[in-house]
C-alpha cells in the first residue's frame, strides 16, 4: 500500500495559487522558476524538494506531499540554473529573493538530472542588510527605518499576509543594539532570542492583555506582530497615552485606525511574487518614500520634526541629501 502522505493532493495548482490570483486562474511564474513560483507563494509550505522533473515534494504541516513536477529534465535544468548558476563542483548553495535558502546538485553527481533542496527562512533571523540584498527596500529606506527605530518612534508595518511584516520587525530588531531592553508580543516564538523578554499570546491572554503586561515591564522597544483587529483599540489607547518605541505589525485595515496615533507608517505588498516594502509615510499619510514605476520617490515627511528633537537630525540630513 502507497503511503497516503505522499500521494498527490488534487488540483495542485489551483490550491495553491497566490492569494491576489482569482480562484481558478492558474497562477503565473513571477520568477521563471516552473512549479517552486506557485509553491512558494503557498505560505504553510515549508520546504520543497525536488528530486527529479516529475519528482517534487513539499512539506507542509509537517507531513511530505507530492506535487506536480516540471515540464521535463530541460526544464527543471533551466530553473536549477537560474537558482543556482553553473558551479564548477557541480554543487552549489543559493536564496531565494524572500531570504529562504537552497542546495543544489547537479549532473554527473546526479545523474538523473538536477536535485534541489528549499527550505523556507525562519522570519527571526531575518537582517535588514538581507532584506535589503533581496530587494525587500532600498537601502536608503532600511537607513530611513532605522533611525527611527532606534530614536523610539512609533512605527505601524501594514500589508497583506505574506508581505513581509515580521521579517521586517525580525530585522529592525536585530538591529539594534545588544544591549536595548526589548519586549515582544505575539502568537508565535519567531522573535526569541537572548536578552530578550518574550510574551506569547493565547487564549486567556491576548494581546490587549499582553500589551498592558509589557509596558509594566519597562522597554526600550515594544515589538507587536500579529495585530488582530479585535486588539487595535488597546494598542490605539496604548499609543495615545505617550507611549514610545513601539513597532507594532498589523493587517492594511489596521492603517486607518492606527496611522493617526504612530510616527511613521511602512505599508508593505507582494509586487511580482515578493514581498516588498512600497512606502514610508508619516502619521498624515504624506510619503517620505514611494515606491512608483520600481523607482524610488522621497520626500521630507512630518516625523522629521520629531527626529531633529531627539537629536537625529545630522542622520536624517544625510537621507535626504
Amino acid at each position: 500500500m502507497p503511503d497516503k502522505a505522499l500521494e498527490p493532493p488534487p488540483s495542485p495548482i489551483v490550491s495553491l495559487a497566490t492569494p491576489e490570483e482569482a480562484p481558478g486562474r492558474e497562477p503565473r511564474e513571477a520568477e521563471g522558476l516552473g512549479p517552486i513560483d506557485r509553491l512558494w507563494a503557498d505560505l504553510s509550505v515549508r520546504a520543497i524538494f525536488v528530486n527529479g522533473p516529475q519528482s517534487v515534494v513539499i512539506e507542509r504541516d509537517g507531513a511530505l506531499l507530492a506535487v506536480e513536477g516540471f515540464r521535463d529534465a530541460a526544464h527543471l535544468g533551466e530553473v536549477a540554473t537560474r537558482l543556482a548558476g553553473n558551479p564548477a563542483s557541480g554543487i552549489a548553495d543559493f536564496h531565494l529573493p524572500d531570504g529562504s535558502i537552497g542546495f543544489a546538485v547537479f549532473p554527473p553527481a546526479a545523474p538523473e538530472g538536477p536535485v534541489l533542496s528549499l527550505r523556507r527562512a525562519d522570519p527571526g533571523q531575518a537582517t535588514l542588510e538581507g532584506l535589503v540584498s533581496v530587494g525587500m527596500l532600498d537601502r536608503r529606506v532600511a537607513e530611513l527605518l532605522r533611525l527611527c527605530v532606534r530614536n523610539r518612534l512609533n512605527v505601524l508595518v501594514g500589508g497583506p499576509a505574506g508581505s513581509g511584516k515580521t521579517v521586517l520587525l525580525a530585522a529592525l530588531m536585530r538591529d539594534l543594539d545588544s544591549a536595548q531592553r526589548i519586549v515582544t508580543v505575539a502568537n508565535h516564538r519567531h522573535f526569541a532570542a537572548p536578552a530578550r523578554v518574550e510574551l506569547v499570546a493565547q487564549a486567556a491572554a491576548p494581546v490587549a492583555v499582553l500589551i498592558e503586561a509589557a509596558a509594566r515591564l519597562d522597554p526600550g522597544l515594544l515589538v507587536l506582530d500579529g495585530l488582530p483587529p479585535e486588539d487595535v483599540p488597546a494598542l490605539s489607547a496604548r499609543l495615545r497615552a505617550g507611549a514610545l518605541g513601539i513597532l507594532a505589525a498589523a493587517g492594511r485595515e489596521a492603517i486607518a485606525d492606527l496611522a493617526p496615533a504612530v510616527d511613521v507608517v511602512v505599508r508593505t505588498d507582494r509586487l511580482d511574487g515578493r514581498p516588498r516594502v512600497v512606502a514610508v509615510e508619516d502619521s498624515a499619510g504624506a510619503a517620505a518614500f514611494l515606491l512608483e514605476d520600481d523607482k524610488l520617490v522621497r520626500a521630507k515627511p512630518a516625523f522629521a520634526a520629531t527626529l531633529q528633537a531627539r537629536g537625529a537630525g545630522d542622520s536624517l540630513a544625510k537621507w535626504f541629501a
